[in-house]
């Protein structure tokens, strides 16, 4: 399925299969209220991300706000708590690791690597994540800018996260650098090319195309394990073949 690029700011997309969450949680919660069947579910879905970057509003005035732009203007209160409802349980019960990410985090951790998560999310909904999904065990450390005072795209977040394994800026210049792996151009691909970061993008069909994407960059479609590849092309075309090694370090 191709959906509109439009993310939730508080999903990590990279590691947690939040679009499959989402279709699963749209499925279930239509069939809480009488949503048409002629609306298909790349409908409701787009149009459900329309109402959620609305603005700062609270959920239940985003849902208001869903229902308008699928022409449900007449729906009130009773309509919001049902479909809130089935909304919250039926994506909690399908939270799932991307296609790959677990076999591919397993295999990092073998060869060496530390993983770590920087996050704008709230420390204690990613740790649920985290632990939903089964990586807790593979997740070294969690980097949340609630806590720290610092976000993504600003360099001062991949700075700290490098600083906690002793890599330093000065560190960084020549080849051999840590990777961040994002799928969000601007936060996690732009702003760890800004920090001196080697970046990859995890761009999976149902994105849609990402913006201001460059040529030059390695790009992970679809399943996570595609990154091993880049891992080991890297290290064919000498690129980041000793101190990155030594140093270790992945952040998603």
């Amino acid at each position: 399925m191709t959906q509109k690029n439009t993310k939730n700011a508080t999903k990590d997309g990279t590691l947690f299969d939040d679009n499959h969450s989402l279709q699963c949680a749209i499925t279930k919660a239509r069939r809480t209220i009488k949503i048409p069947d002629t609306l298909s579910i790349e409908t409701l879905i787009t149009s459900y991300l329309i109402a959620l970057h609305g603005g700062r509003d609270k959920r239940k005035k985003k849902i208001h706000r869903f229902f308008s732009l699928i022409g449900l203007r007449d729906y009130g209160d009773k309509e919001v708590e049902a479909f809130g409802a089935g909304y919250r349980k039926a994506y909690r019960n399908s939270r799932r690791a991307t296609p790959g990410t677990i076999e591919t985090l397993i295999k990092l951790q073998e060869m060496g690597y530390k993983i770590t998560i920087i996050t704008k999310g709230l420390t204690d909904s990613q740790q649920e994540n985290i632990d939903e999904i089964g990586i807790a065990q593979l997740v070294d450390r969690l980097f949340a800018s609630c806590e720290l005072g610092w976000e993504k795209p600003g360099s001062r977040i991949f700075h700290h996260a490098m600083g906690e394994y002793d890599i330093t800026p000065e560190m960084l210049k020549g080849k051999g650098r840590p990777y961040m792996v994002g799928d969000d151009m601007t936060r996690d691909v732009h702003g760890a090319m800004d920090a001196g970061m080697e970046a990859i993008v995890y761009l999976p069909a149902c994105a849609g195309a990402a913006p201001g994407l460059s040529t030059s960059l390695p790009v992970i479609h679809d399943n996570m394990t595609q990154l091993l590849y880049i891992i080991k092309k890297d290290r064919r075309d000498g690129r980041n073949n000793g101190r990155a090694k030594r140093w270790g370090l992945f952040c998603f």
